[in-house]
């Protein structure tokens, strides 16, 4: 799906770790939901080859990863929500 911009998938219980998904930095994706899943493990760091995302909701994660996030490369990314997580830092 090169030309997908808008991807909602909150609230579907998702136990899928990240670090298995194939992110392709071709894509054209924009806008991420992925609130309200069970994502673990490193969340950010597959999603930095996004390099066109601008908006990713990860609320309510079941992750304490700490983020470097500024080590990830996420140049366009104006909207970022991690609320409800248990980041340690």
């Amino acid at each position: 799906m090169p030309f997908l911009s808008t991807l909602h998938l909150s609230n579907n219980h998702l136990t899928v770790s990240l670090e298995t998904m194939n992110c392709s930095s071709s894509s054209k994706l924009e806008t991420l939901y992925l609130g309200n899943n069970r994502l673990s493990g490193r969340i950010l760091e597959p999603l930095s080859k996004f390099t066109n995302l601008k908006k990713l909701y990860l609320s309510f994660q079941n992750t304490t990863d700490p983020i470097n996030f500024f080590s990830l490369g996420f140049k366009s990314l104006e909207l970022l929500d991690l609320s409800g997580n248990a980041i340690s830092r």
